[in-house]
């Protein structure tokens, strides 16, 4: 996250003019509940069962009681893939209505010698659209990652039957999903619809406070944005001196 974003993300949490982005009810997790993966999920049942879903371990990234989930993938068959989506009413509906502007979210890459290039996407009536990846370090440690959810950000990847619309999708998203891709991901035909595929890659990702973060009001923006030349005028006098 860039000075300039986090200045602003302090401003308006110290100001308390943050907006609550309702998705569905309250659009966080912090996986506080013992044993509930809150949702995510990375398909279940078959033979063999997937052998790394999505799964609550205890300690979460503050070192606090509660919990993060863990990720894993094996690199090849069921489970190759390091992803997980939720289709629960807490991450679908109406992003824009709920003037939601990022998605935030912790994670700490355990894998051995592996980069992560972690990417969010969102299926719905106009089709699949992915963001651009980020790039998170073997033995990172906990690192916030913050995705920006404007149009110009996001790639249009295909659909069944879709309008090949952003805002069509992000008026009724019905699936968000987290993975793990270098470049565009595929999509395979899942059930009369398309299921989105990452890489193949042997690795493990923790994951904590994944959270909507809301669009802040205009006039927010002018006082946050007026505060931070502030900030940076005084750090700049400083130096002078």
């Amino acid at each position: 996250m860039s000075r300039i974003k986090l200045l602003l993300t302090a401003v308006l949490l110290t100001t308390g003019t943050w907006v609550q982005a309702q998705i569905s009810v309250l659009s966080i997790n912090n996986f506080n509940t013992t044993n509930s993966e809150e949702g995510w999920t990375e398909g279940s049942g078959g033979n063999p069962p997937n052998p790394g879903p999505p799964t609550w371990i205890a300690g979460d990234r503050n070192g606090g009681a509660s919990g993060h989930l863990q990720n894993t993938s094996t690199g090849s068959g069921k489970g190759g893939k390091l992803q997980m989506w939720n289709t629960g009413s807490v991450w679908t509906g109406d992003y824009i209505g709920a003037g939601v502007g990022f998605i935030d979210l912790w994670v700490d890459n355990r894998s051995v010698g592996v980069n992560l290039n972690f990417r969010i996407a969102f299926d719905g009536p106009g089709g699949w659209f992915t963001s651009a990846a980020e790039v998170v370090n073997a033995g990172s440690g906990w690192t916030n990652l913050s995705f920006d959810l404007d149009q110009s950000n996001f790639t249009y990847l295909a659909g069944t039957g879709d309008t090949a619309s952003f805002s069509d999708t992000m008026t009724m998203v019905s699936n968000f999903e987290i993975f793990s891709s270098v470049g565009l991901p595929t999509l395979s035909p899942n059930n009369g619809g398309l299921h989105l595929q990452g890489d193949d890659i042997v690795a493990d990702m923790r994951i904590d406070g994944i959270s909507a973060v809301a669009i802040p009001e205009p006039k927010t923006y002018g006082l946050a944005i007026g505060m931070v030349v502030i900030a940076f005028a005084v750090i700049k006098t400083r130096r002078r001196s």
